[in-house]
């Protein structure tokens, strides 16, 4: 019998890093921050299945977060302008 890891008192199973990579798959590279990678993603995954590329601002600014802290500053400074261009508060 396979091993079920708790993370925060939830268990975690293997099939939803599986499903995650798959998602991940089926999204056009132009959600991502870094395409080649399919990492940083900017558009919610259920935006994949129309094509269309819409960028949720929440995304964008844990982009920008998460590439600050692992010192991705070509990235980070994308999703800065990215961040800049579509998430104006009125």
């Amino acid at each position: 019998m396979a091993k079920t890891r708790v993370v925060f008192g939830k268990p975690l199973k293997g099939r939803k890093a599986i499903y995650r990579r798959s998602v991940r798959q089926q999204m056009p590279k132009s959600c991502f921050l870094q395409p080649g990678k399919r990492a940083y993603p900017i558009c919610p995954a259920n935006s994949a299945k129309s094509g269309k590329r819409v960028v949720d601002c929440r995304l964008v600014s844990a982009a920008k977060k998460r590439a600050a802290q692992q010192h991705q500053r070509a990235v980070a400074s994308k999703a800065a302008r990215l961040e800049a261009r579509y998430c104006k508060r009125k």
